[in-house]
């Protein structure tokens, strides 16, 4: 999932039309499509990106049997539009601690060369605790690699909900996969961290009351974001089965 923000500068820029003479009527120039676009704001030489960018899932997982792309294929046929428009891209990582579990915090990042107006999504992917054949350098870069490609999927509207590539990966191990998760509000960051901090307190008055008071849906977020150690115990005091969930 991704959440978006945007900064623009006030101010567009358009084809200014010219008076042939005095008292004719106004002809507009023609003006070459490439210069037309790298006068458009950042917002909309985003629109047309999202409208013309073509990234065919090419790649097929033969032990999954499903087509895929990945984020190079994304980023090859972006590199072109953003030539012809006058924009560059760029993704910035963070790394989060959410509940018990270590995120990676992916930020793509659209920005007008001529303006520095710039747009803003960002996609989450989690850590996992341990891969077979992986050391904790690889596991950091898988997790970064699926959090940029959502970030992305965001910016340009790609959408890969269909894909085995976007739910947990479990023709492939399973949990020992990067796991992208949405981004969360922050009433579920602090609620993590509430129960977390009211369970090693040994409050579980606590614990529960912080359960109860979150709605439904903040309740699967949060139940999510816990390990399976973290949902065990917390789920013991608030009443919830680990293997069944919420």
């Amino acid at each position: 999932m991704a959440e978006n923000s945007v900064q623009e500068n006030a101010g567009a820029r358009k084809p200014v039309a010219k008076n042939m003479e005095a008292g004719s009527v106004e002809k507009v120039e023609e003006v070459p499509e490439d210069q037309m676009l790298k006068s458009l704001s950042i917002g909309e030489k985003l629109a047309y990106i999202q409208g013309v960018l073509n990234a065919p899932k090419n790649r097929y997982n033969s032990h999954g049997k499903y087509p895929y792309r990945s984020l190079e294929d994304i980023t090859e046929a972006l590199k072109p539009l953003l030539k012809l428009t006058g924009a560059r891209m760029m993704f910035v990582d963070k790394i989060e601690m959410l509940g018990a579990r270590f995120y990676v915090r992916a930020t793509a990042v659209i920005i007008c060369n001529a303006t520095n107006e710039r747009i803003e999504t960002t996609g989450f992917a989690r850590e996992v605790e341990a891969r077979k054949g992986m050391d904790e350098s690889m596991i950091t870069g898988t997790a970064s690699s699926y959090a940029r490609k959502y970030a992305a999927n965001g910016m340009f509207l790609i959408d890969d909900t269909r894909d085995e590539d976007s739910i947990n990966h479990e023709h492939d191990g399973g949990d020992n996969q990067a796991v992208i998760q949405p981004t969360f509000s922050k009433a579920v960051n602090d609620a993590l961290n509430s129960l977390q901090t009211a369970w090693k307190a040994n409050k579980d008055d606590d614990v529960i009351e912080v359960w109860k008071a979150l709605p439904h849906l903040d309740k699967q977020s949060v139940w999510g974001a816990l390990s399976d150690n973290w949902k065990k115990e917390i789920g013991h005091v608030v009443g919830v089965d680990f293997k069944q969930g919420v």
